[in-house]
């Protein structure tokens, strides 16, 4: 039988094995997270300007097939497709993002397009992450 040095000994030794094996699962949880959120913003639709990059098309009306996949601090995210028979400018395909029309309530969240709506994904993210 041990004594509390000897099991105090032990739980650090397990400590300085256990940490880096955390650390790294922490982090790999990190960039998949940072994967998913780049992926979101980059199936939100079409980049409208250079100056705007996280401004895309999320207007109900250019979307169709819309299921809603989650919910995070009252905002919905969907996955759907974009109308592409009538937007040939928008990309095809499963997208995921918001629908314009229930965030218009989150100051500078919405901008209206030429066509239809769009969302500010650097003002959306913050809250859907």
């Amino acid at each position: 039988m041990g004594t509390a040095s000897n099991a105090s000994t032990s739980g650090n030794n397990y400590n300085q094995w256990a940490y880096p094996k955390q650390l790294d699962a922490y982090n790999e949880a990190q960039k998949n997270q940072t994967a998913n959120t780049g992926a979101m913003i980059n199936a939100g639709g079409q980049i409208t300007s250079a100056a705007l990059p996280y401004i895309l098309a999320s207007d109900k009306t250019v979307k169709k097939n819309i299921i809603k996949i989650g919910e995070k601090n009252g905002i919905n995210i969907y996955e759907f497709d974009y109308k592409t028979d009538k937007y040939p400018e928008l990309p095809e395909g499963k997208q995921i993002g918001v629908i314009a029309q229930e965030v218009e309530h989150i100051p500078n969240a919405v901008v209206q397009g030429d066509k239809y709506k769009l969302v500010d994904y650097a003002v959306i993210l913050p809250l859907i992450a």
